[in-house]
């Protein structure tokens, strides 16, 4: 026993969002059902959140936006000083991201161009 491992207590799960988790991007984002549930969920527990980027397939208006502040309880945020920005989604970026994520020898293929191929709108 004296070699083994010690791992990070399990006693509170949601550690991360609390203390480590300060970026979030929804690469492909309707703004519909579930998947404002599960945007809402981060919104509202992720504590030290800095950033959190919306990838937006379809084209939208301001009462659409108004909309998702309001359903994602954007004022209610758990932490103040996050930004959320929407940004239209380009598909040609969406086939080169799929190529770099089986490429696990990268620093990390997940974010190398994450955001590249959006439009800030």
């Amino acid at each position: 026993m004296k070699n083994m491992r010690k791992y990070a207590s399990l006693d509170d799960p949601t550690e991360c969002l609390d203390l480590h988790l300060k970026k979030v991007a929804l690469k492909v984002y309707y703004g519909r059902g579930i998947e404002v549930d599960f945007a809402r969920f981060f919104v509202l527990n992720a504590r030290v959140l800095e950033r959190m980027e919306f990838g937006l397939v379809q084209e939208y208006d301001d009462k659409w936006r108004a909309n998702q502040n309001m359903q994602l309880q954007l004022e209610d945020r758990a932490s103040r000083d996050a930004h959320f920005e929407f940004k239209r989604f380009s598909w040609t970026s969406f086939k080169d991201y799929k190529k770099h994520t089986h490429d696990l020898s990268m620093p990390d293929p997940f974010g190398a161009s994450f955001f590249d191929g959006y439009v800030n709108l």
